[in-house]
């Protein structure tokens, strides 16, 4: 960016808004595989996005449109994923832990994925 010019990168930043190659890294950690490793990869990929100090509120947001836009999950599976988006928007809402939470929806919409 040179001086004086803002570009649509620079106003999400500052919007607070995830990169979607980051939001990409978790999605690719909840694709099925055996079980500890999808927990190891998920757990690796949600400790980054809270360390790197990223929204929770706004990476469920962002989580959510890309899981709901993604023609390759068939229906029920999505029905359960949105169940599980509208419990995690309810405990954010209530205060609770953003790490626990974000932990804990990943691994739901993992099992959803892997149709346990």
């Amino acid at each position: 960016v040179t001086a004086g010019s803002v570009s649509v990168r620079s106003v999400e930043e500052i919007a607070g808004v995830v990169p979607d190659r980051t939001v990409s890294r978790l999605v690719q950690a909840l694709q099925p595989n055996t079980r500890a490793s999808v927990y190891d990869a998920v757990s690796r990929v949600v400790q980054d996005l809270i360390a790197e100090g990223w929204s929770a509120t706004q990476l469920v947001s962002q989580l959510y449109e890309q899981i709901l836009m993604d023609d390759s999950i068939d229906n029920p599976k999505k029905n359960r994923i949105v169940m599980s988006f509208s419990q995690t928007d309810k405990r954010l809402i209530d205060g609770s832990d953003e790490h626990l939470t974000i932990l804990d929806l990943s691994l739901q919409i993992a099992g959803a994925l892997a149709g346990s």
